[in-house]
């Protein structure tokens, strides 16, 4: 499971090559360019099968029966299953793409490899669910354990600076949980430490 930013074709064609599955949250934008569409519905499951090339030439294309299936992968783009002076060849990906409403007004686009056959729109909602955890688990690295500052600039000691920081922070999140204390108090502690760690680090 990713995050949008991993949403490129290079990602895609590595995780299939290595018979691996994967599920990524994809922008509006990307979605709309992915299927073609100008207004995406409300809800989408569909299979869809991308044709990859170097080349906008469209005489240059193995299957122009399949135009619309075309990609248009430029040299600067990195990917690597395809040579970037090469414009002739071609890379076929097929994808699952989905869209489904997630709040009252909020929808949430996914791109996977998972067959519809065994794993249904609910089951992706289910697993999107649980990316949850990642993302504030990210999010704690980033702004409570401040990993978006250093004040070392060398590569070694920004390594030592972000090993002080976790360990500091697994020990004072063990601390709170070793408390016998009810979970009001432990949240109360919680949010203490969180302030307490970010005052000790930064």
């Amino acid at each position: 499971m990713a995050d949008r930013g991993f949403f490129a074709y290079n990602v895609f064609a590595h995780a299939i090559e290595n018979n691996a599955y994967f599920l990524i949250r994809v922008k509006d934008q990307n979605m709309k360019r992915l299927t073609g569409c100008e207004v995406l519905p409300d809800l989408l499951d569909n299979d869809i099968t991308r044709i990859l090339s170097r080349s906008k030439n469209k005489k240059k294309h193995k299957r122009p029966e399949l135009e619309d299936s075309h990609r248009y992968i430029c040299k600067s783009v990195r990917f690597d299953y395809l040579p970037p002076e090469d414009i002739y060849d071609e890379y076929t990906v097929n994808l699952r793409v989905l869209r489904f409403k997630i709040t009252e007004d909020s929808y949430e686009n996914i791109v996977t490899n998972l067959p519809g056959n065994e794993f249904s729109s609910e089951d992706m909602k289910q697993l999107y669910h649980r990316r949850w955890g990642i993302e504030t688990s990210f999010c704690k690295l980033k702004h409570v354990i401040g990993t978006g500052n250093f004040h070392s600039k060398k590569r070694g000691y920004i390594t030592q600076e972000i090993w002080a920081r976790l360990i500091l922070y697994n020990y004072g999140r063990t601390m709170i949980r070793c408390r016998d204390s009810d979970r009001n108090e432990i949240l109360r502690y919680d949010s203490a430490a969180v302030d307490t760690i970010k005052y000790c680090l930064w």
